[in-house]
């Protein structure tokens, strides 16, 4: 997809590599850095023609030791309004999934991620979309809060 000049639209790639630069920073100076989330790289379209990249959660995390999430997937959906650029929408929304051991989605809400627990982050869905760079902060609040969330005892 092309950036059309004239009319400033941004294509899901450009949103992506944006979004995947305020990671960078985020998770390398910022207030995400005490998470020691492991960014990969961003290599443009994944196997389904995608633009996609993965942040891997460490194992110390609650997300993974009690949850058995191990990796974001990070991406910007074509078909999510306000990025279908073939309508004349300039790309502004990105989403994000954890993904269980093997870098699958959770199968639905109510599967249980470990031990017969699902997180409470999930009970909704699978993913949550923000608008970016407007919920930029709520993303990243999004990430800590996933990430540290304990069971309730």
């Amino acid at each position: 997809m092309r950036v059309c000049v004239e009319t400033g639209m941004k294509t899901l790639e450009k949103l992506t590599m944006e979004v995947y630069a305020d990671l960078v920073l985020a998770t390398t100076v910022g207030h995400l850095s005490h998470l020691e989330l492991d960014l990969h790289p961003f290599t443009g379209l994944d196997e389904f023609k995608r633009p996609r990249f993965k942040m891997d959660i460490p194992m110390r995390m609650p997300a993974f030791q009690e949850y058995g999430a191990q990796t974001f997937s990070i991406m910007v959906p074509w078909d999510a309004a306000g990025n279908r650029v073939d309508r004349g929408e300039s790309a502004s929304v990105v989403e994000i999934a954890p993904l269980r051991y093997g870098g699958a989605l959770f199968d639905s809400p109510s599967e249980h991620l470990k031990d017969g627990v699902t997180h409470p982050m999930l009970c909704g869905d699978q993913i949550e979309r923000f608008r970016y760079p407007a919920q930029m902060l709520a993303f990243h609040s999004w990430i800590i809060t996933f990430c540290v969330t304990r069971r309730s005892v």
